[in-house]
């Protein structure tokens, strides 16, 4: 599609406001040429780009977001939607020396001007960076210079918001992980659908745990994971519930804006003394419960469900630790299986109030934390299907929904050399009253390990559509392929 950029009448422009930055937006039905507003204090040195207007060839170029430097420099942006990276670049009227700029992902060199001097005329690039994460702009030499009418050629909107400036990895990467970007989820199970099959067994750990609490990091319990940690003289607390309501922390209501000392990615900061944050920096909830283990659970995997946490959780099982997440409020899964101890088993977990992603969750809400959800055991076979997707094609011009062709994907994970002997009739096809699809059985006994992603296609029936009552409770198809590892008919 061709951009008409300017002051055509067609062009459709809106303001779309980031975390430390702007960004005004031209854009077209498959594709947006994004102004690249980006914060210039995440530069380093911040100095070279603090100040001055840059001149070339006696007045002051672009008609953009324009940003002038001086001498070496380098600024991170996160290329978020940005599939291109587009502008100018040059040395200002009367500068002494080169400078060459640079546009690079990691130690992969994207793009490099050369060296420039007040003699060269400003030099155009228009770069790829949609396989790249983290883009650097840097410069080299000592000369004064610019980058003149900085834009990012954006895709559909779903591919992502506009670049953003941050801070270089080495700012946090010695950081604990709430306040790191780039510790996620370490230790969990990816996040599947919801699925209870014939042969899953649960075992609940709600109800009243031991909790130490601290307002900050400097108080917290050093090694109160380790199963010989005395936590008699803790006070109860239950589970689940918001530690807040429950007499630790203060809870606090806010419509927007940030309660804390704001700068991402860190949450630790000194705020004003009006705030919170300011006697309740960053509230740490320290959890620890026991349990045995149900008969007959130890043959099996065993996954540790959290439903619902705030913000993120620490996991020990028995001193062992097994992993860190964030994003509660989707919950998270571990597999705990080698961690489990025949007779007792001492539970530990950590919440953390704050977090880098507390960023992103500026709502009208109660903000509030701990294990607000419940806490639940899962047991399932060695060989077990962990996870179904069912997608519908894309209708095309004309072409109705009903009619077209259902796609249902199934996980299946086993553990070392497990024989899929357990096989159920497997069909194909959706089920609705009045459409069964084709009955297939299988019988084998071949070893699978690890994780296997299957795929079988069908016809929807067009009925099924204009009468969405009709169907059964979930995709029969479905469930019957992911009771079978052998696949009858399926397509690896």
């Amino acid at each position: 599609m061709k951009l008409r950029i300017g002051l055509a009448q067609t062009v459709r422009t809106s303001l779309v406001g980031i975390v430390h930055g702007l960004a005004i937006v031209a854009s077209g039905a498959e594709t947006r040429l994004v102004r690249a507003v980006l914060d210039t204090s995440f530069a380093e040195p911040r100095s070279a780009m603090e100040g001055g207007v840059f001149v070339k060839n006696g007045h002051a170029p672009g008609r953009g977001y324009t940003v002038p430097v001086r001498g070496p420099s380098d600024w991170d942006v996160i290329r978020a939607g940005a599939r291109r990276l587009l502008g100018q670049v040059g040395v200002a009227d009367g500068a002494a020396g080169t400078l060459e700029f640079r546009l690079s992902d990691g130690d992969r060199v994207l793009w490099t001007s050369g060296a420039l001097s007040a003699d060269d005329p400003l030099l155009d690039f228009d770069v790829d960076v949609a396989h790249a994460g983290i883009v650097t702009l840097s410069t080299r030499g000592a000369a004064a210079g610019a980058w003149v009418d900085l834009q990012a050629l954006m895709g559909p909107p779903e591919d992502g918001e506009a670049p953003m400036a941050t801070y270089r990895a080495h700012r946090f990467e010695s950081r604990p992980p709430w306040e790191n970007p780039l510790r996620f989820r370490e230790g969990t199970l990816p996040q599947t659908a919801s699925l209870t099959l014939p042969g899953d067994r649960t075992f609940s750990l709600d109800g009243t745990w031991k909790l130490h609490w601290t307002p900050d990091e400097g108080a917290l319990p050093d090694g109160y994971e380790r199963p010989d940690f005395d936590v008699s003289g803790w006070r109860d607390i239950r589970v689940p519930g918001c530690l807040e309501t429950q007499g630790f922390g203060t809870p606090i209501y806010k419509n927007d804006g940030w309660w804390w000392q704001a700068d991402p990615p860190f949450v630790s900061g000194v705020p004003p003394k009006t705030f919170l944050a300011y006697r309740e920096r960053n509230g740490f909830g320290s959890y620890r419960r026991t349990f045995r283990l149900p008969v007959g659970w130890r043959s099996r995997r065993t996954h540790l469900r959290f439903e619902g946490f705030g913000s993120a959780i620490f996991v020990w099982l028995n001193g062992k630790r097994i992993g860190y997440a964030e994003d509660g409020r989707q919950g998270a899964s571990f597999d705990v299986t080698d961690a489990l101890a025949d007779g007792e088993n001492v539970l530990a977990v950590r919440t953390v109030r704050l977090t880098d992603g507390s960023y992103l969750e500026d709502q009208d809400f109660w903000r509030l934390s701990g294990l607000f959800r419940s806490v639940v055991l899962q047991s399932r076979p060695v060989a077990h299907a962990s996870d179904v997707r069912i997608v519908t094609a894309r209708a095309g011009a004309g072409q109705p929904y009903a009619g077209g062709t259902w796609t249902c994907g199934v996980t299946v994970e086993t553990t070392g050399r497990a024989m899929s002997a357990w096989c159920w009739p497997m069909r194909r096809g959706m089920s609705s009253r009045g459409h069964r699809g084709r009955m297939r059985s299988c019988a084998c006994r071949r070893p699978v390990s690890g994780a296997r992603r299957i795929r079988t296609s069908t016809r929807c029936p067009s009925s099924s559509v204009r009468r969405p009552g009709m169907f059964s409770s979930g995709c029969r198809s479905a469930w019957d392929s992911a009771r079978s590892p052998c696949w009858a008919g399926a397509s690896a």
